[in-house]
């Protein structure tokens, strides 16, 4: 069980690479945690299947693109958090900053500079989603970071090629892959989960090495400290 404390601890002393950007190319998501009776909880959502946009019917955070009228991409989170699941985050604990992503060449928001920001709820809340949201959930993150859910190699529908990605269950179809993806590997990177060591090897797009899904142990990696390039945020860029 992972718990809620200590992910918040961690999250809290992360100081994250934002990539500076053009307010039109930006947009923010919200990474909501909870306590549960099996530990730290995430929500996510299933987005509705909407032609137009990019991510329609993944598994993903709340959020969306930022607004001439947001004061910052943390406004935007919260924003569009409330559109479309109806929580107002100013009322919870804004906890942090994971480090920002850019969307690949190979999406259809090529470009686009994600911020994911940390926010953690007490008790039970209420959803109300709007049309743009099929379903929410909440995943324990001991479920997430379960090795048996970890796809090296997924073929979503309507995409060339195959990507890294993490079963919603064991008995769930739903498969959280892309940009989710990598924002959830960041987030068991700071909070030093040990999967952290064996999603590190897994770029977005392209299996480096898949030999070293077996090599990696608990307190670290065959080939030792993360490189220079990954510190440096290169590589959530590819």
């Amino acid at each position: 069980m992972i718990e809620l404390s200590v992910v918040e601890n961690r999250i809290e002393r992360h100081r994250p690479i934002v990539v500076g950007t053009r307010e039109a190319r930006s947009a923010g998501v919200s990474l909501i945690l909870k306590n549960g009776q099996d530990g730290a909880n995430i929500l996510f959502i299933e987005r509705a299947k909407r032609r137009g946009d990019p991510w329609s019917g993944q598994m993903a955070f709340p959020g969306g693109k930022k607004d001439p009228t947001d004061a910052s991409v943390r406004a935007t989170a919260r924003r569009e958090t409330f559109e479309e699941i109806g929580l107002e985050l100013s009322s919870h604990r804004y906890v942090g900053r994971l480090d920002d992503l850019v969307a690949p060449p190979s999406s259809p928001a090529s470009g686009l500079v994600v911020s994911c920001l940390v926010h953690s709820v007490i008790g039970d809340i209420e959803i109300n989603s709007n049309e743009e949201v099929h379903d929410t959930i909440w995943i324990p993150v001991a479920s997430l970071i379960n090795a048996r859910n970890f796809l090296p190699s997924f073929q979503p529908t309507d995409y060339r090629g195959t990507f890294p990605g993490i079963r919603v269950a064991l008995n769930d179809s739903r498969v959280i892959w892309g940009l989710t993806y990598r924002f959830l590997r960041n987030f068991c990177e700071v909070c030093d989960l040990a999967i952290a060591q064996k999603l590190r090897w897994f770029r977005y797009g392209c299996i480096e090495s898949p030999n070293l899904l077996n090599e990696t142990v608990q307190g670290g990696s065959a080939n030792g400290k993360r490189s220079a390039k990954a510190k440096s945020g290169i590589d959530e860029m590819l």
